[in-house]
């Protein structure tokens, strides 16, 4: 029936050719992910992301002519989605973000004394240049994250300073909320999501492009938040605002979209 709806990812957007008589939305978790999945990613290394996608259309018309339509209502998960839906003419477009786990949001055990100087990464992500950065400076203690379970994750984002990003940020990004509403200080790349203000609503000197220029300027960062990490600290007061209120705007979206539209 048309009043039911379909929701399907940016990755899976193939299923919606197979129902009829549906509502059909798609929801923009990521956007790296999907020109990855539908054969774009070099192209956008030659041509730039939003230029690429244009020249494609006409290879993959029979995929993206419904993907990029404004007959299907499309829902993005962050700012850096919004914008590229909307540089390439897609204006039936709506909010539907996302929370963290609950595990992160009892700010409760959240204390900004006696943490360690850790300067955390995930080795998924940016690595290539997380290791310059490793290797520039290996002094500092760089602790990974990965293979732990979301308490374990907790427990040492609640006992440490720094957290470092320099990955392709494909989408509003968990680990970078994680950190931050765990009380570590927030230092990224320029790179997808990490370009705007609104994703990850950090003060411009925590953001530093990834290139090999900057590595000085990047250690110079780190190494103020852990000398001084109980004044600047307060700089990502307002990136926790936003965090703690994700849950009940994720709520209010919900609402606004399926209960007016549908």
């Amino acid at each position: 029936m048309a009043d039911n709806v379909l929701v399907a990812p940016e990755i899976n957007i193939q299923m919606l050719d197979n129902f009829d008589n549906i509502q059909k939305v798609i929801w923009w978790m990521s956007v790296d992910n999907f020109l990855k999945t539908n054969g774009f990613s070099n192209a956008v290394k030659f041509y730039g992301r939003f230029k690429a996608v244009k020249l494609l259309l006409k290879r993959r018309i029979s995929i993206l002519k419904k993907t990029l339509s404004n007959d299907i209502l499309h829902l993005y998960q962050s700012e850096y989605a919004r914008e590229f839906l909307a540089n390439n003419g897609i204006s039936n477009s709506k909010r539907l973000s996302d929370y963290l786990n609950s595990v992160y949001l009892d700010t409760a055990d959240v204390s900004f004394e006696n943490r360690e100087n850790n300067v955390l990464y995930n080795p998924k992500k940016g690595i290539d240049f997380t290791q310059k950065l490793i290797s520039a400076y290996p002094n500092y203690n760089w602790v990974p994250i990965q293979n732990m379970s979301n308490t374990e994750v907790r427990s040492l984002l609640l006992r440490s300073k720094v957290y470092i990003d320099f990955g392709n940020h494909p989408g509003k990004d968990r680990f970078p909320r994680e950190a931050a509403i765990s009380g570590c200080c927030i230092i990224t790349g320029m790179d997808g999501s990490a370009k705007n203000n609104v994703d990850i609503c950090i003060p411009k000197k925590y953001k530093i492009k990834a290139e090999d220029k900057n590595i000085p300027r990047i250690i110079s960062v780190v190494d103020d938040c852990l000398q001084s990490y109980n004044t600047k600290i307060d700089d990502f007061s307002q990136y926790r605002k936003v965090i703690l209120l994700e849950k009940e705007n994720f709520k209010d979206d919900v609402k606004n979209i399926f209960a007016k539209d549908f």
